[in-house]
């Protein structure tokens, strides 16, 4: 849905239609709670099966013997991360080396190229750790392959700012 971005804005394309019709980020679920451990998941998960979305400001209860329950989802693509904000960055020997500042990609959001981190109390930092140095990442937490002390050597670009 996006057109195309600058420093400090996202247009979205003609077609995208008005913001406010677009899905939440996170809303409740009703989902099946029943799993049976012993079969393998039909969609290759152990996600409970989305039942449905309750109303909102109705809570949801179940008839007698359903076994249905409510969680938070996040309408996310499949195989996407919502990296938030200030998310640690943890290098290969264990060491905290950052915190995420700022997401780089590619103009036409092909794919991410860098993240932005930075570190210090008083003077900041600013490093940019390329995206092939991440092995792992959770929505607050990005691992690196990499040791401390490569990240100590990159460039500050926070004189760049």
């Amino acid at each position: 849905m996006i057109a195309r971005t600058t420093g400090d804005r996202v247009i979205l394309r003609e077609d995208a239609g008005a913001p406010e019709f677009f899905l939440p980020f996170e809303e409740e679920r009703v989902v099946d709670k029943k799993i049976d451990l012993d079969l393998p998941p039909a969609s290759g998960s152990t996600t409970p099966e989305i039942i449905g979305y309750p109303e909102p400001d109705i809570p949801y209860t179940p008839a007698p013997g359903e076994q249905y329950i409510t969680q938070m989802g996040r309408n996310i693509p499949e195989g996407t991360i919502a990296l938030k904000e200030g998310a640690k960055v943890m290098s290969a020997d264990g060491k905290h080396v950052g915190n995420v500042e700022l997401v780089i990609a590619t103009p036409h959001m092909d794919h991410v190229t860098d993240l932005l981190i930075t570190s210090g109390m008083i003077s900041k930092e600013k490093k940019l750790i390329p995206m092939d140095w991440v092995t792992t990442m959770t929505d607050d937490e990005v691992f690196l392959g990499v040791e401390e002390h490569s990240v100590a050597e990159l460039d500050d670009v926070s004189i760049l700012s």
